[in-house]
């Protein structure tokens, strides 16, 4: 509930650029019981190279009440 993973293949890892500890990013994504997009910023907290790409580990920072509320009722 309170973050995400992603994996990008390598070929985009040249554009990825977190760098500091207040590096953020922004995710949305449309759920399926959902018209309307889901917005979530996220702080990075852990990023690792695998021989395929890169994982990035995240966690939501002040998530509305709107987002959170219609992620925790998909995921539930």
């Amino acid at each position: 509930m309170g973050g995400l993973k992603i994996s990008l293949a390598k070929d985009l890892e040249d554009q990825l650029r977190i760098e500091g500890q207040d590096a953020r990013f922004e995710v949305v994504f449309n759920l399926p019981s959902s018209s309307k997009p889901i917005r979530l910023a996220c702080e990075p907290k852990r990023v690792v190279n695998h021989e395929n790409g890169v994982h990035i580990g995240a966690a939501f920072v002040n998530a509305d009440n709107h987002n959170s509320k219609a992620l925790r009722s998909y995921l539930m």
